[in-house]
């Protein structure tokens, strides 16, 4: 909606060692170009906003289809180092994912899991490896990979 765009400052995501960035202000220059399913995402906010998880259902299917690309990827890249990856979001899928049903193919080719908890205070959290953890769709994680890869989920 348009509140929602208009409560938006900007959008960073990390993909294959750099930073990029979408400014609503169209006066900053931007290198975004484009939201990918699978991906993480950082959303500085110029104002309070709650987003209902029935809304993000909504506004993911029509962010996905105005960029042309499926909300369920056959894959994700995944680069040697830290990536920032979000659980891809399907039509019925709209659950928690394990971690280890999600991350099967890249199983021992990761070492270490974080999740943003609360970007204004700076604050992740590290995330047990050892254990069944639930991805959350709305959540952004820092991957760290011993080797590249790829993520099918």
């Amino acid at each position: 909606s348009g509140d929602f765009l208009s409560a938006v400052d900007s959008i960073y995501t990390y993909y294959d060692g750099t930073w990029k960035v979408w400014h609503s202000n169209s006066n900053i220059p931007s290198n975004l170009e484009k939201l990918e399913a699978g991906r993480g995402y950082v959303f500085i906010m110029n104002s309070d906003y709650t987003l209902e998880l029935s809304d993000l259902h909504n506004l993911l299917g029509i962010i996905m289809e105005a960029e042309g690309a499926s909300r369920s990827p056959h894959s994700i890249d995944v680069s040697e180092g830290w990536n920032l990856i979000g659980s891809t979001y399907g039509e019925e899928d709209d659950k928690e994912k394990p971690l280890e049903e999600y991350f099967w193919n890249i199983d021992g080719s990761y070492g270490s899991l974080w999740m943003f908890t609360s970007v204004s205070s700076g604050d992740i959290e590290e995330i047990e490896l050892t254990h069944n953890y639930n991805l959350i769709p709305t959540r952004a994680y820092w991957i760290y990979m011993t080797a590249e890869g790829e993520i099918i989920p």
